[in-house]
């Protein structure tokens, strides 16, 4: 009788605590225990989605498993999954749901609908449990993350990647014109450009500026974008290109695409072959006869290697300054990206091994190596290990926030069938318009009359099918 009594009593008292504990952890007390840590000697084995089994494991399934040997990783690859006449979204959550995998690689667009299908596991508390802080992370990135969770955070990228204007100062200096700045506009920029001389033959002159890699229409669209104009309506079902604002896109890319400053890549010609060495060759910023480019973080080890190829003519120097913005968004850009998001399987049965994953590729640690090995010319989010070892200004990578506005992001809700029809009818008109055979008006006036008539048919179409609306090509990017 008397170890009865004792033993209610115990329970009694392991109640209180319990309680006590509660009553703690809900009025501001230590945060509970959201993942226990694995049990010692315990070994498990996470799946990881990515796009190359042997890639990954050189850039984090190695270091990984030298710092958990208690964890395998079985890579369950993506190539191949995705494909144009299949909503990349959709695409994903199939192979989520066939193979379960613990940690996902995702990027800004497949990001937000597995949130929205509670596909993926919020790290927040997980964060705070573990103590692991976000200091030091580019606040950009993290903002950009948060946007697409509400303010919560469904995964972390340790790389950002976004686009600068590097520009030939020994070029500047030869021909008295100023230097580039941080801000500019396009029109600025597109008067710095023209102030280079534009004689000579095309093998031999000096060109201002090379932007979008000397796409016909593209301009067009990108500047439009920069505006924050999007030339659907996908709440009403409607194309609106016909206004004076894409008009006013319209000018300014027209003069870009007529500008004798502007430098036009040739198309490549397969039949004539090319090696490395000649790619590089034929990109004038490299052989010095270029004032300024726009491109991405990975251009800097083409300029290495040029230094190293070419010697004298490509041993020139040269910074770079932030992408030219729009004066109404004057410290946003559209050209910041997150390629490599790493998610959590909210319905994983290794959480805890998978967060160990998630939480070593985004550490400290994990940057001081990356910023030595850059993956895919990415940058690290620590931005205090992106390495500088000759004094260039890349403050310009990072300064600018990406677009609090996207522009694009309903447009997956239409039919794939539209943006294929719309990839044809747009560059059609642009280049009448850039041969002078129609008006800007006349321009955007058939491209709306035409897109418009595609966009209803294929409507008409899903809904006599009941086929699902997909994911826009690169007109609607």
């Amino acid at each position: 009788m008397k170890r009865i009594v004792l033993k209610r009593a115990k329970l009694r008292i392991i109640a209180v605590l319990a309680f006590s504990m509660l009553v703690a952890c809900s009025s501001g007390g230590a945060p509970k225990q959201v993942l226990a840590p694995l049990a010692e000697g315990e070994e498990v084995t996470i799946k990881v989605t990515y796009w190359d089994e042997n890639i990954f494991y050189q850039h984090f399934g190695n270091l990984f498993i030298a710092q958990h040997p208690n964890i395998d990783i079985e890579v369950v690859s993506t190539r191949g999954l995705y494909s144009p006449d299949k909503d990349r979204s959709e695409a994903m959550k199939e192979l989520i749901e066939k193979e379960q995998p613990d940690v996902l690689l995702l990027d800004d667009y497949l990001l937000e609908p597995l949130i929205k299908e509670g596909m993926l596991y919020e790290l927040d508390p997980v964060m705070e449990q573990d103590g692991f802080a976000l200091k030091g992370i580019l606040p950009s990135a993290i903002e950009k993350i948060r946007r697409h969770g509400d303010g919560k955070l469904f995964g972390l990228a340790p790389t950002f990647s976004s686009y600068v204007i590097y520009y030939n100062k020994s070029l500047f200096e030869e021909h008295g014109v100023p230097l580039p700045k941080d801000g500019m506009t396009w029109e600025e920029t597109l008067q710095l450009a023209e102030r280079f001389p534009v004689d000579g033959s095309e093998e031999e002159r000096v060109y201002g500026l090379e932007a979008f890699g000397g796409s016909t229409y593209y301009y067009f669209l990108r500047f439009g974008m920069d505006q924050g104009l999007s030339y659907l309506d996908t709440a009403n079902k409607k194309v609106t290109l016909n206004t004076d604002s894409w008009k006013q896109a319209a000018e300014t890319a027209l003069r870009f695409q007529r500008s004798k400053a502007i430098y036009v890549e040739k198309p490549f010609n397969p039949k004539q072959g090319e090696t490395y060495d000649n790619h590089l060759r034929r990109d004038p910023f490299l052989t010095g006869r270029l004032a300024m480019k726009m491109t991405g973080s990975w251009y800097m080890n083409q300029l290495k290697e040029a230094k190293d190829r070419f010697g004298e003519k490509s041993a020139y120097e040269w910074d770079v300054v932030t992408i030219p913005v729009h004066p109404d968004n004057p410290t946003e850009t559209n050209y910041f990206n997150l390629s490599d998001i790493f998610s959590i399987n909210a319905k994983s049965a290794n959480l805890r091994a998978a967060w160990e994953f998630v939480k070593y590729v985004n550490s400290d640690t994990m940057a001081k190596i990356t910023a030595r090995s850059p993956i895919f010319g990415g940058l690290p989010v620590r931005t205090e290990h992106i390495r500088n070892d000759e004094g260039k200004h890349m403050e310009a990578f990072y300064s600018l926030k990406p677009s609090t506005k996207d522009t694009y992001a309903d447009y997956g809700e239409l039919p794939r069938s539209f943006f294929e029809e719309s990839d044809k009818i747009l560059p059609k008109h642009w280049d009448a318009l850039v041969k002078e055979e129609v008006t800007i008006e006349e321009a955007l006036r058939l491209m709306e009359t035409e897109l418009q008539a595609v966009l209803d048919k294929a409507i008409e179409n899903v809904e006599k099918s009941g086929e699902e609306s997909g994911e826009g090509s690169e007109a609607g990017a």
